[in-house]
């Protein structure tokens, strides 16, 4: 049989689909609540471990029956379909009871980050229309600045109401807080419960396009905005990822960071592992307390970001056993082709059968797009192909004309899970999701990418971060830092740019090997001559201890940007 001839447009050929098999392309996602998602699929096979916290093993059945328990209270408080309710939370097993019984009630969670100002908390609660609030006991601050609220009906979780008896006894001694006398306590609020079992609650109907769950974006350019993200957009991106040819296996553990506030670990790293019976092992954010969890070699399915791995490939435990590894995923940034090798050297002699499998997603579009599959399924520098029901496709950014295999444009995706759209914010909204001549809706991402002809995406850059110099030249620094990567003796490498007169001019910043840090900026600056166009040559190049990060993994351009002004401040330039 002829293969199909190509038409040059990833949107019409969809050359991915290759990769997946064929009875799976048309067949069609599950509809419904994510509740209902999670019961269907493990409703007979409720005695293995749904979730793990410090060594205490929950089963679906005690899962089951606890989220019964909270839908109950959070009736009996006045909480009803529709409601928004704020949570103030790390990931504990009763914040994923209390995400699951909302959701059953028809209620919509409202995952706010801890970090963030109480005056901003209040903004976004506020903006939201919620008058109920779930705030971890370890944050009694927040805790007591919501309590000298009138309009707010406070709940303090228990971070350690599910530790085995040892640890919650050495957390209350360490902790040492007193209770809050104002705020209603998670035993008062579950006594308010009647025991219900799982099979006696009535499933939600035409739940699938209802929002579920809001997350917020980091809020670089301004106030954060709420990402409203249905059931369905919630159940596609787990769902599809059961059906990309991972070896998902009832009995796995699944390492999951707790940071519920991010989407990418409430979906992919919570909803994701629990919809398949794959154990949901919690773990606080900590890069080298994980980095020793995984050289441990306890988990099936490890989703961590590029500073992680890092962490990884840098232990002296090179004698790890990570035969029972399937899925080391990395995400939240990009990894240099260098790391990306030194960590699939590390992971090949530490028995691992995988490489790494770099992904890509955005909080718009569920936390979760596309994904290299597998050891066969992925290739060097790309973040893999689209997930199964998901269109990615490159466009001009200012026409919104599709561009062909290997073009760089805007990267746009079409799927089940783009959100419904930010919270009470039209227009930006209709900024970000356009529909193109096609007559689909487009999901548009702000980074700069190509497709090739197997349909695995390349990123090049971020829209915001690219550098117009003063003719008119684009400048991706992506490029930059992979060419400056390539130098012996160079460990990190972060460009960014700065004005200068009408001009934009790269600046790069540096982190040398400790083994090797002889480099001068001139002989770097050289060595990119060879390997960027000349508008791309680093105007200069300052070297640094560590390139900065973001509180979640990711380089924070922001402080880059104020440490060039200091050194600008410093040279006398104005």
């Amino acid at each position: 049989m002829q293969e199909k001839r190509l038409t040059g447009y990833p949107s019409i050929d969809k050359p991915w689909l290759k990769k997946y098999s064929k009875g799976l392309i048309n067949q069609p996602l599950f509809n419904g609540s994510a509740y209902e998602y999670i019961w269907e699929q493990n409703n007979k096979n409720q005695n293995d471990i749904a979730i793990e916290f410090f060594g205490k093993k929950i089963s679906y059945k005690t899962m089951f029956s606890n989220i019964n328990k909270i839908e109950n209270s959070l009736k009996r408080i006045g909480i009803r379909k529709g409601d928004v309710v704020s949570i103030v939370s790390l990931t504990t097993p009763e914040l994923i009871y209390l995400f699951y019984a909302l959701n059953h009630l028809g209620a919509v969670a409202n995952m706010l980050d801890p970090r963030m100002p109480k005056r901003m908390l209040l903004k976004l609660t506020k903006k939201a229309n919620s008058k109920n609030i779930f705030i971890l006991n370890i944050f009694n601050e927040t805790c007591k600045f919501f309590c000298s609220l009138d309009d707010y009906n406070v709940i303090l979780m228990e971070f350690s109401n599910s530790m085995p008896l040892l640890g919650k006894l050495l957390f209350l001694i360490k902790e040492k807080r007193k209770a809050n006398k104002t705020a209603d306590k998670w035993n008062d609020f579950m006594n308010k419960s009647d025991e219900l079992c799982g099979d006696d609650l009535e499933l939600q109907e035409e739940s699938g396009n209802k929002p579920a769950l809001i997350e917020y974006t980091g809020g670089t350019t301004g106030e954060p905005k709420g990402v409203v993200l249905s059931n369905n957009n919630i159940n596609s991106v787990a769902e599809q990822y059961s059906k990309n040819g991972t070896e998902l296996k009832r009995g796995q553990i699944w390492q999951c960071v707790s940071a519920p506030f991010i989407a990418y670990v409430m979906i992919v790293s919570t909803h994701l592992p629990l919809s398949q019976g794959v154990t949901c092992s919690i773990s606080m954010y900590d890069p080298e307390k994980i980095s020793k969890s995984i050289v441990k070699g306890k988990y099936n399915h490890i989703a961590g970001n590029p500073a992680v791995w890092e962490k990884v490939i840098q232990s002296k435990a090179k004698k790890s056993n990570l035969s029972k590894l399937v899925m080391p995923i990395s995400g939240a940034d990009s990894m240099s082709e260098t790391l990306e090798k030194k960590t699939n050297l590390f992971l090949k002699k530490c028995g691992c059968k995988n490489v790494i499998c770099n992904g890509y997603g955005m909080t718009e579009s569920g936390a979760g797009s596309c994904v290299n599959l597998s050891k066969t399924i992925s290739k060097m520098g790309s973040v893999g192909i689209p997930f199964i029901n998901t269109v990615i496709s490159v466009f001009d950014e200012t026409t919104d004309k599709e561009l062909k295999y290997g073009e760089i444009g805007e990267i746009c995706i079409h799927g089940p899970g783009v959100m419904l759209g930010y919270l009470n914010n039209e227009k930006a909204t209709e900024e970000i999701i356009k529909t193109h001549k096609d007559g689909k809706k487009w999901l548009h991402t702000g980074d700069y990418g190509h497709m090739d002809e197997d349909g695995f995406l390349f990123i090049d850059g971020r829209i915001k971060r690219m550098i117009i110099r003063e003719n008119g030249a684009k400048v991706f620094p992506l490029e930059i830092e992979k060419e400056i990567l390539k130098i012996d003796g160079v460990k990190k490498c972060a460009v960014i740019g700065k004005k200068d007169k009408m001009d934009q001019i790269p600046i790069g910043f540096v982190v040398l090997d400790k083994n090797n840090n002889n480099l001068n900026k001139n002989e770097i600056i050289n060595h990119c001559r060879n390997g960027v166009q000349e508008y791309s040559i680093p105007d200069d190049i300052l070297f640094v201890d560590k390139i900065p990060l973001t509180p979640i993994g990711k380089v924070d351009y922001r402080e880059l940007e104020r440490l060039v002004k200091v050194k600008s401040n410093e040279n006398g330039e104005k």
